[in-house]
């Protein structure tokens, strides 16, 4: 039972480390940017990928996992092993996949998610090319996120 504690109090501590620093980085955000044309731009191409990370990294595949890893670990080291290296690969094919078309339609992408945009053509341009700069965050958590 103490290990459940201890092993939860981590989980908790590092959750909260990492909401400290994403406030962290939206004050230093804020203070660099201002507000405008690159700090608009800025927010909504890191919440495109955001997005995608909550729904692959912290989503059905992390869910899935863990009952899986313990199964197979239940039957040997070897199993176990061998599910994380099919679980892996699964997952960055996957997420290569989707970044891949992620990035071909993120004009689309960032038209759906701000509209407002597409009145400022620099706006929108700037939102588009930093979407597709910070796609590939999704292969990154969702490996992070597995492990």
């Amino acid at each position: 039972m103490s290990s459940l504690f201890r092993n939860t109090a981590i989980v908790g501590i590092l959750t909260l480390l990492s909401r400290v620093f994403g406030f962290v980085r939206d004050l230093l955000v804020a203070k660099l940017f201002g507000t405008g044309l690159f700090a608009d731009a800025y927010v909504v191409a890191f919440r495109i990928p955001n997005l995608l990370r909550s729904v692959f990294a912290e989503g059905a595949l992390t869910t899935a996992f863990v009952p899986t890893f313990s199964d197979e670990f239940e039957k040997g080291k070897e199993r176990a092993s061998e599910a994380l290296n099919v679980i892996t690969g699964f997952l960055l094919t996957s997420t290569t996949v989707i970044t891949a078309i992620a990035i071909l339609f993120s004009e689309k992408i960032v038209k759906f998610m701000a509209p407002g945009f597409l009145s400022n053509p620099e706006k929108f341009q700037l939102c588009v090319l930093l979407t597709q700069i910070m796609l590939p965050y999704i292969m990154c958590v969702s490996l992070v996120s597995l492990l």
